[in-house]
């Protein structure tokens, strides 16, 4: 076989791999294929996860969780190097962007994914501020997984947020910097 046509097959089983794992609805992955695969580990979301971002990790602010200001604001870096690169044409995010957000539950949100004042990445609408209450997160004590994500069927855009709480340990030494305002 010549080398030509070794890079061909090969090729060829990539993409069937990758096409057999990307249309299987009840593929069961372990902790850490998932992680590799980079994909947000919500059940619910099983089979509709098409073309994906690298997922960011924020630990949330007093201005993420202000009830006036009704926003997750996300890091610029990450959303210009990953996020982005998802967006097609006719999509502008400085005009603000209709998407789905689900929960670690795959509960769903209707948001906007925005770029405001040409400063900052948001999503935003009231749906943001029901997603935290219902998840009592706590500044500077969750950290909060966001990936976005091309719907399999829809091709609209979505997101999907876990959360996880920081140890007790890491909150009291938290707690210990901002009194001696070293934070």
């Amino acid at each position: 076989m010549s080398k030509e046509n070794k890079i061909t097959e090969l090729t060829r089983e990539d993409v069937v791999a990758a096409l057999t794992l990307a249309s299987s609805k009840h593929v069961k992955l372990d902790e850490k294929s998932i992680v590799e695969l980079e994909i947000p580990p919500i059940p619910a979301l099983a089979g509709i996860v098409g073309e994906c971002s690298r997922p960011c990790e924020k630990q949330l602010t007093e201005t993420d969780l202000n009830d006036n200001q009704t926003r997750l604001s996300l890091s610029k870096d990450h959303v210009r190097d990953y996020i982005l690169r998802l967006l097609r044409q006719g999509e502008d995010v400085s005009q603000g962007i209709p998407v789905t957000v689900y929960d670690s539950e795959g509960n769903e949100y209707s948001m906007r994914f925005v770029f405001w004042s040409s400063k900052v990445y948001v999503l935003t609408t009231t749906a943001w501020k029901r997603f935290y209450k219902k998840h009592g997160f706590q500044k500077d004590i969750d950290i909060v997984t966001v990936w976005m994500f091309r719907h399999r069927l829809t091709q609209k855009l979505c997101f999907a947020i876990t959360s996880r709480r920081l140890p007790q340990a890491d909150r009291q030494r938290l707690m210990q910097m901002k009194r001696r305002k070293i934070y």
